[in-house]
């Protein structure tokens, strides 16, 4: 659930700064709603994570969080510098426009089936280089220590007899860092005989077979998706960061983040997570 702060005006026709630390034209998630002794409060929190939050009634620094030691116990009240605050419901309507709900699944006639599977995950920075001269040996080897996702799609529900999947990968925690988005995406892989490969997959597995769909190296996006109509059978995802280099996109080492990856699928498939290392797959070139 988000909500959305208004324009507060200094002068006519104009949207500038911002009023009691909310800022103007700005996204909130509304976290919890509480009912302390008939006090009706809101928690929610700026996106940023920083110290800019609301600094009205029921504020980090208002008083009354030192007077009621059991409210503080109650609420859980904790006054860091997260983006996380508390306001009085009936102050809402003064300082936001709109309140947006949002539910990710599938919504809708007809995606009553539909459902989803999270995982979190991490891409490690490596410090060596890559030993081979040849990138497609390079490339195996660091894709065979990979954040591996496998899934098996068995019955077909698309008018092709096909099996619909929607797969997206979103980089945590730029926005706190200050930093600029990474360049992200997916490698899918098709696994013909899965109980005869190994788990995770080696690097002699990524030397003989290409990935049959993906997703993303094109752009730094924050988060990177797209459909897919695949075969009923077993396909492994990989989530992957990229460097331009050139002309083609390459396997990159020298990145550390979190990343958030969700699949979306019709029929319920048995959905492994093979291996939690780090996963810095490349948009391969073949040589």
């Amino acid at each position: 659930m988000v909500c959305g702060s208004k324009c507060f005006e200094r002068k006519k026709k104009s949207c500038g700064g911002f009023y009691k630390s909310i800022w103007p034209q700005h996204g909130y998630s509304i976290t919890g709603v509480v009912n302390y002794k008939g006090q009706q409060l809101l928690r929610m929190r700026n996106p940023w994570g920083d110290h800019r939050e609301w600094s009205g009634p029921f504020g980090d620094k208002d008083a009354v969080w030192t007077v009621d030691a059991d409210m503080r116990k109650a609420l859980d009240f904790k006054p860091d510098a997260d983006g996380e605050f508390f306001i009085p419901y009936e102050m809402v309507p003064q300082y936001f426009a709109r309140i947006e709900i949002c539910h990710l699944p599938f919504l809708g006639e007809g995606n009553e089936n539909r459902k989803s599977k999270v995982f979190e995950g991490k891409w490690i920075r490596r410090t060596q280089t890559l030993e081979s001269t040849n990138y497609l040996d390079a490339a195996s080897k660091i894709l065979s220590q990979n954040t591996q996702y496998r899934i098996t799609l068995k019955n077909p529900d698309t008018e092709e007899g096909k099996c619909a999947v929607i797969v997206a990968l979103m980089q945590k925690n730029r926005r706190i860092k200050r930093a600029t988005d990474l360049t992200v995406g997916l490698e899918i892989y098709h696994l013909r005989y899965p109980n005869k490969l190994p788990e995770p997959l080696t690097a002699n597995f990524f030397k003989k077979n290409q990935p049959i769909s993906g997703s993303g190296a094109g752009a730094p996006l924050r988060e990177v998706y797209n459909l897919f109509k695949l075969k009923p059978g077993t396909y492994c995802i990989i989530p992957c960061i990229y460097n331009l280099e050139g002309e083609e996109y390459e396997l990159s080492t020298n990145e550390e983040e979190e990343f958030l990856l969700r699949v979306f699928f019709g029929n319920i498939p048995n959905v492994n997570e093979a291996l939690m290392t780090s996963n810095l797959a490349p948009r391969r070139k073949y040589e």
